[in-house]
């Protein structure tokens, strides 16, 4: 059965690794050690749980890791959505989406109990020698940080598929990735507090920064995602190729820029947003256009004077706040 899965990965050109399930309590152990360094990180980890209880009866656990460097990014677009959210496999019909579709298809033709509900695939990635997790938390392989991983649980005991690849290790006195990084939520290296990371202040669903929070300005231009710890990455230097389209990126590449989004109704977002980025969902649209004021604040012009003065009849009051808060820090006010 393990060269049966290994032929398809490779039929379906897929960088492949396979490892036993106790690899994983190896990533739980690395979960509490953040936590024990950063207490204060404790409530944003508690979703983290064991593969034993995500995917009980799982005997081993298949990885793959896909390069997305070969994409070309809309200009402008990553510099307020991250570049792994504008191009998502989970999402979309690129290549990558359909050839993941069909080997966990083919995983299932072989009568497995096989579950994607695993937690810590950089983990597996690593252990799978497909590359190895930089300073800045991030799986790195041979295209720098740009790659989209994925992990399927099978009730299977297999023979491990592992790689040796010549990745070099961060330097021990490199902390550039701590140093960019705009809330300080990476400490240490290999440290971090989810809680304070930009990426999860701007995705996560429930709550937004409201008027006056100390971090509105640290956000600086992000809406949607950050990439501050992988651009200044010397491991990613000219790894970025571009020159393939990725599908459906470009139709809604205009509406991407924080005065467009303002002006977006809640049922274009839903419409248009929302399938590619559903980290938030129906109930959490309003908070595109927060994190779009934000921007807005971060990089005043008085040319956005109009658009705020829009929002504050906003049908949600969050959004309402944050365009009067605006106006305010601006002298631009009712």
């Amino acid at each position: 059965m393990r060269t049966q899965i290994i032929a398809k990965a490779q039929e379906l050109q897929l960088d492949v690794g396979i490892v036993h399930a106790e690899v994983m309590d190896g990533y739980m152990e690395k979960v509490r050690e953040r936590i024990k360094r950063v207490p204060s990180s404790k409530a944003g980890y508690a979703f983290i749980r064991p593969l034993g209880e995500t995917a009980p009866g799982t005997k081993s656990v298949i990885v793959v890791a896909s390069q997305i460097s070969h994409y070309t990014l809309p200009e402008g677009s990553d510099t307020h959505i991250g570049k792994n959210y504008l191009i998502d496999y989970r999402v979309g019909e690129s290549v990558e989406s359909k050839t993941r579709r069909q080997f966990g298809g083919f995983l299932e033709s072989l009568r497995l109990k096989v579950s994607t509900n695993v937690m810590g695939y950089r983990w597996a990635a690593q252990a799978a020698g497909l590359g190895i997790i930089r300073r800045n938390n991030f799986f790195c392989g041979e295209q720098g940080t740009y790659y989209n991983l994925m992990a399927w649980a099978v009730d299977a005991e297999l023979e491990e598929y592992i790689h040796k690849r010549d990745i070099p290790p961060c330097p021990t006195n490199c902390d550039r990735c701590v140093k960019a990084c705009p809330t300080g939520t990476l400490s240490a290296a290999y440290t971090m507090n989810i809680s304070e990371c930009v990426s999860r202040l701007t995705t996560s669903a429930g709550s937004a920064l409201g008027p006056d929070d100390p971090r509105n300005a640290k956000i600086g231009k992000w809406i949607y995602g950050c990439d501050a710890c992988t651009d200044c990455c010397p491991h990613n230097a000219k790894k970025w190729q571009g020159g393939v389209d990725y599908p459906g990126l470009a139709e809604i590449t205009q509406h991407l820029e924080p005065l467009a989004i303002l002006r977006l109704s809640y049922e274009d977002i839903a419409t248009i947003l929302m399938p590619r980025f559903f980290y938030l969902q129906i109930n959490d649209l309003w908070k595109w256009k927060v994190n779009a004021l934000n921007v807005l604040a971060n990089t005043w012009s008085d040319k956005y004077a109009d658009a705020v003065r829009a929002s504050l009849s906003d049908s949600d009051e969050r959004v309402r706040a944050k365009a009067e808060w605006v106006l305010n820090a601006h002298g631009a006010g009712k």
